[in-house]
């Protein structure tokens, strides 16, 4: 009775993350994931905080995975129990955590080798904190360490893989985004075992360094952190344009992950042969950037050639609309707000802490506002109308959820088309950066494909 609780809990989870947090989720190369029953390690990027256990979790169809994550997380009790109950584990660590604290680890890394042995999933990140931007840091050996004594308790009498996994998303913190999942090629630690016994730490820097690799060929590592900044604005921008050159779709996410990685690498090669051009176009871009920001408009719009009887259609769908956004947006305006207060105290830590603010949406809204809001309007639909109006209400609900949000966006993309169609043609500002702005990717196009 108890692993059928689980199973609806974790479905329950994985319906929200699938289909009302995320837009799309890729798994890839599944082919890659050792069978069941085969003692598998899980090692993998970590970029967005509580997301990527989330992500993991459910990239394994129904099988069960122990996860680690930063300790400090589970400080809040709530917090810690629906961590618990999705078997995700607290590793400590001393910098953050301090030195006496990493004697729990023992405790909690023999339970994890344990559940290795017994043909478990084992998830953990070599970076032992999440970054803030697409950047793969140092790893960290110990995940190592625990596989390789896990066998030995064993006698080396079975094979332990390590499966390096990289996680990727088109946005951090904006619901209805997309999220990839992407599998290497798993590394035998049987094949190991017998210079393990004479030199341990050779071995483990040596499949340490393998591992990373493979991460490293599978996600966007964008290496030059002084100009972090500018690249990952020209990806988002010029990279649009630099996809459709190449043939790929940029709203599909592996594609778009290609490109993106094939154009950081053409950027890295143009820094050794035209330094001095790169540091120009980076700060004419990030003066663009800038620009926008402050306009408050987005990169696409500059792409758009809207005429007024367009603007005037797009005007009139929004409105025949407008009822039905009305009637979706209860409850789901409650749902959407009820996160706010704690994750704007994670915005404004800024930095690695920002990270945290998809996962505490997520959590909030998977296990207190969706679930009270979408029983209250049951309840509230029962005292007025039938019970298969208000059941075909409730099913529909997520339906409403969505498509309230992709109204809101609708309204705001309408709203920023009107006012860049209206200063296109009278502001001088407006016309300048247009102008700046297909220069920079004449600019770029020239040296790229040169």
């Amino acid at each position: 009775m108890k692993n059928v609780f689980y199973l609806m809990f974790r479905n329950y989870l994985k319906t929200i993350h699938n289909v009302i947090y995320y837009r799309h989720v890729y798994i890839l190369n599944n082919h890659n994931v050792p069978k069941a029953g085969v003692p598998t390690l899980v090692a993998a990027n970590h970029q967005n905080a509580l997301n990527d256990p989330l992500a993991l979790q459910f990239s394994f169809g129904n099988k069960r995975v122990s996860i680690f994550a930063r300790a400090d997380v589970f400080k809040k009790k709530f917090l810690a129990k629906f961590l618990y109950s999705l078997d995700i584990l607290p590793a400590y660590r001393m910098r953050v955590d301090g030195e006496a604290s990493l004697v729990h680890n023992k405790v909690v890394f023999d339970e994890a080798g344990k559940r290795l042995l017994s043909g478990g999933i084992v998830a953990i990140f070599p970076e032992a904190t999440n970054q803030d931007k697409h950047w793969l840091g140092e790893f960290s050996q110990g995940y190592l360490r625990m596989a390789f004594e896990a066998a030995e308790q064993d006698n080396f009498s079975k094979q332990i893989f390590v499966l390096p996994t990289a996680i990727h998303y088109s946005n951090y913190f904006s619901m209805q985004s997309d999220v990839l999942v992407k599998f290497g090629e798993p590394i035998d630690l049987g094949e190991y075992y017998e210079l393990y016994k004479i030199k341990p730490r050779t071995v483990w820097r040596e499949v340490n360094a393998k591992v990373k690799e493979s991460i490293n060929d599978m996600m966007l590592n964008i290496t030059d952190l002084d100009n972090y900044e500018a690249i990952d604005y020209i990806r988002n921008s010029y990279g649009v344009h630099f996809a459709k050159v190449r043939g790929v779709d940029p709203d599909n996410l592996p594609n778009k992950l290609i490109t993106d990685k094939e154009l950081c690498d053409k950027l890295n090669t143009l820094k050794e042969k035209h330094p001095v051009e790169l540091v120009e176009i980076y700060s004419r871009f990030l003066k663009l950037k800038d620009f926008t920001y402050q306009e408050k408009l987005r990169d696409w719009v500059f792409d758009t050639n809207y005429r007024i009887m367009q603007l005037i259609k797009y005007a009139l769908i929004l409105l025949l609309l407008l009822p039905l956004y009305i009637l979706a947006l209860w409850p789901h305006i409650i749902i959407f707000y009820a996160p706010k207060k704690l994750t704007n105290k994670f915005e404004k830590m800024g930095g690695p802490f920002k990270m945290f603010v998809g996962g505490v949406r997520f959590v909030i809204s998977a296990l207190i506002s969706i679930p009270i809001m979408y029983v209250l309007v049951f309840i509230i639909d029962l005292m007025f109308f039938d019970i298969g109006l208000a059941l075909i209400h409730f099913l529909l609900l997520s339906i409403l959820g969505r498509f309230a949000w992709y109204y809101r966006k609708s309204f705001i993309k309408f709203i920023g088309l009107c006012k860049f169609t209206h200063k296109i043609k009278y502001s001088m500002q407006y016309k300048y950066w247009m102008n700046e702005r297909k220069s920079l990717f004449e600019k770029l196009n020239k040296l790229i494909f040169e």
